[in-house]
């Protein structure tokens, strides 16, 4: 078998399934309806854990920023002490 009878029954099959799997049916309606409520699903699990992720760096920039406010340089006096 030489290479142009190769790529030529390569190409044949290439071909052959291109064809079968073009003639393949397109998904029923009912399908469709539940490929679109399975994504519904998931984009409200994903926007609930987005929801849950936001709230937990909330609260911790929150206590980083209290923690920032307490803090002072030693050589500046903290606010409302006297010096």
């Amino acid at each position: 078998m030489n290479a142009l009878t190769f790529r030529f029954l390569f190409l044949a099959f290439a071909a052959f399934v291109f064809a079968e799997s073009a003639a393949a049916q397109s998904p029923t309606a009912a399908q469709l309806k539940s490929w679109i409520a399975i994504r519904k699903q998931r984009v409200d699990l994903l926007r609930d854990e987005i929801k849950q992720t936001d709230a937990r760096l909330e609260s911790r920039l929150d206590i980083l920023v209290a923690t920032l406010e307490s803090v002072t340089d030693s050589k500046t006096p903290a606010p409302g002490s006297r010096r």
